[in-house]
């Protein structure tokens, strides 16, 4: 599936809770910060979130949890940084 036909299909009827966690997951990417997830919800966001972006790919991480949900990991990296911003 395209990126297009992706970003389409949740601005006309993507569910919110999944629409919302895939452009998390992308700003999360974008700054250097790992998203880990589990469950259909969060799988499902995150195979959405690397069609568009992929180079969020790489922050995505799966755990073998079986609830529902997402977590943000912040690595050495991006702790660095957002020290630097002042965040």
């Amino acid at each position: 599936m395209g990126g297009q036909k992706v970003y389409e299909g949740l601005v006309r009827g993507g569910d919110f809770e999944i629409t919302a966690m895939v452009g998390a997951m992308i700003a999360c990417a974008q700054m250097g910060l790992e998203v880990v997830v589990w469950g259909a919800q969060g799988k499902t966001a995150a195979e959405l979130a690397a069609c568009l972006c992929p180079g969020a790919k790489p922050w995505l991480r799966r755990s073998a949890s079986s609830s529902e949900g997402v977590e943000v990991a912040a690595t050495p990296t991006a702790r660095e940084s957002l020290a630097l911003t002042g965040s």
